[in-house]
């Protein structure tokens, strides 16, 4: 069995959640050794070296060329085909097209949502909303909470607090700023909060950002996105069910209790597991590791394009 090991030097929701999907696609093929804030022991070698988070080596100050000593292989991740921050790994794997790839050793991979923990369990006898955390960033935090007042249903509220998941915020938490970068923002586990997200009939996202990761969670549990156009950048809002509004078009209630019933749930789920189901990434990485071994990484002079079909038989 070929080794890897997967090297931690910051702590963001993004890295945590990179290293639980790399363990839950690997463990069954490869033999994996996790390095938490520390770099591999003199003598340690490995198949694969994996940086997690999002371009550490660049952003962190993180000794590249010592942790290359120790594999055959170092990979790096990153959002973008684009992104000029390439340093000494072999392999950089990115989600999400930017312009023109940087660099032949630029692979993508594509994204993902925990599907095994992502399902219905809706109660229909209340309307249930889950609302991202405010940023201070394109934010229409105080439109979200007039549509919430405009509401003539029964409705709970879950609210993701720099603190935790709160219930039912009153209108000053609701609108507290904070900044994307705010040190102290509480990390949850995705299977603690995926009990929300599947609990949610809307979801309303509070601010403009680049993936959209929570209303393709929410719609792969069968829940419907309410947003301001612009909310999300490009195709992303294509790979979810989801309805506009804004200030002069707000909120239509009534369809919003008809359009989250149980009999239309499903097809909001299969929407989202049609683009992101787990099995297409982990498919994925499987393939592309399987080929860095035979073939080794693209030379990045290279002028030939790599690809993978990820659509699964």
């Amino acid at each position: 069995m070929n080794n890897i090991a997967l090297l931690q030097f910051d702590n963001s929701p993004w890295t945590k959640t990179l290293k639980v999907a790399l363990e839950k696609a690997l463990k069954q093929s490869y033999e994996l050794k996790f390095f938490d804030h520390t770099y591999p022991n003199l003598n340690d070698k490995f198949d694969f070296i994996l940086m997690l988070g999002v371009r550490p080596i660049a952003k962190r100050g993180v000794d590249g060329e010592r942790i290359k000593k120790h594999t055959e292989i170092l990979i790096d991740f990153g959002d973008y085909s684009n992104d000029d921050r390439s340093t000494v790994e072999d392999c950089y794997f990115y989600f999400l097209e930017g312009g023109k790839r940087y660099a032949n050793h630029y692979r993508k991979l594509p994204k993902f949502v925990f599907d095994d923990l992502l399902y219905e369990e809706q109660n229909d006898e209340i309307l249930t909303i889950f609302i991202d955390h405010f940023l201070d960033r394109d934010s229409y935090s105080e439109l979200v909470y007039k549509q919430i007042l405009s509401c003539p249903y029964p409705t709970r509220i879950f609210y993701q607090h720099h603190s935790g998941i709160l219930k039912n915020p009153d209108k000053k938490t609701l609108m507290s700023k904070i900044s994307p970068k705010y040190e102290k923002f509480k990390f949850i586990p995705f299977e603690e909060i995926s009990k929300f997200y599947r609990q949610a009939h809307v979801f309303l996202p509070t601010h403009s950002e680049t993936q959209g990761m929570v209303a393709l969670e929410i719609g792969a549990c069968g829940g419907l996105t309410f947003m301001k156009p612009n909310t999300y950048p490009g195709e992303v809002p294509t790979k979810f069910y989801h309805v506009y509004y804004d200030e002069n078009n707000p909120i239509n209630w009534d369809y919003a209790i008809k359009a989250t019933r149980h009999s239309q749930r499903k097809k909001y789920r299969d929407q989202v597991l049609k683009n992101y189901s787990f099995d297409f990434f982990k498919k994925a990485l499987l393939e592309n590791l399987k080929d860095l071994k035979k073939n080794g990484p693209n030379n990045k002079e290279d002028k030939l394009t790599f690809s993978f079909n990820y659509k699964l038989k």
